[in-house]
């Protein structure tokens, strides 16, 4: 994580770390949509408006989707990111949305992931640290945004890197 936080903060904080894990299984065909604070499976075929990814392997390929416009990791950015993480598996880039409240907590009803604002009561639940923003601070850290409540999340103890939020490469076009 060390050499990840400058890495990161070269890019105004425009960039996080998140752990890559699914809340759901995909069927074919599927990808993970978000829309505000709600984030499920949707056919791609039945997709009305635009789409931008929202989360990325260390390849480059994205996994998450949203209906926010979003920008591209740099590919000098990737490549520098895989050069680190990619032996790890776990780990991947995401958009930091400039207006959403962080800290957050992700919980899974059904197929569908659901955040809201961190409430310092959350602290008394069971959770997994799963996104990490750099600060803004000299020296430049990194401080975690999102939590998953594990007892609302299906596997919640294997937190780990799936195919099942990955869309196939061309499933999916902005």
């Amino acid at each position: 994580m060390m050499q990840l936080t400058p890495l990161l903060a070269a890019y105004g904080g425009m960039f996080g770390l998140c752990l890559i894990h699914a809340h759901c299984s995909l069927a074919e065909g599927e990808v993970m949509l978000a829309d505000g604070h709600v984030s499920q499976p949707v056919k791609r075929s039945e997709i009305s408006g635009p789409c931008y990814p929202d989360r990325w392997l260390p390849t480059g390929e994205p996994y998450e989707f949203t209906t926010r416009a979003t920008t591209d990791p740099p590919i000098e950015l990737m490549i520098a990111f895989a050069r680190l993480t990619g032996a790890i598996g776990v780990l991947g880039l995401y958009y930091i949305a400039p207006d959403e409240p962080k800290p957050v907590l992700e919980w899974t009803e059904g197929r569908r992931n659901l955040t809201r604002p961190w409430r310092e009561t959350d602290r008394s639940i069971p959770t997994t640290e799963t996104a990490w923003n750099p600060t803004k601070d000299n020296p430049v850290t990194m401080t975690c945004v999102m939590f998953c409540d594990e007892r609302l999340t299906r596997w919640s103890r294997y937190h780990k890197n799936t195919r099942s939020h990955r869309a196939e490469p061309d499933a999916v076009a902005a």
